[in-house]
């Protein structure tokens, strides 16, 4: 038995290749949500990527070209993100722990 590791990828129709959203994961970590900014310049996602099982806030721009960055700080022991929303504007997002 083996862990399916869930990641984040995009593309370009024009260049038809997959781009990695997602940072390397930690062993078993896992993308579980993502949403594109409204005006489409960043995608946010959920993902225990740097420990497994503490789920925080990533941005990405969709071409990965300059990474991705932590937006959530860092959870005290015991909670992660819950879940998250852009504001209309794009400017940025908010996020529930538990």
């Amino acid at each position: 038995l083996s862990n399916d590791i869930f990641e984040l990828f995009t593309n370009f129709p024009s260049a038809g290749d997959l781009v990695k959203i997602s940072a390397d994961l930690t062993n078993d970590g896992d993308v579980i949500e993502f949403a594109w900014a409204p005006d489409s310049s960043l995608i946010a996602y959920a993902a225990d990527q740097d420990t497994d099982g503490k789920f925080e806030l990533y941005t990405s721009p969709p071409d990965s070209a300059t990474g991705n960055r932590k937006v959530s700080g860092t959870p005290v022991a015991g909670s992660g993100v819950a879940d998250f929303s852009w504001a209309p504007d794009s400017s940025r997002t908010t996020s529930r722990v538990w």
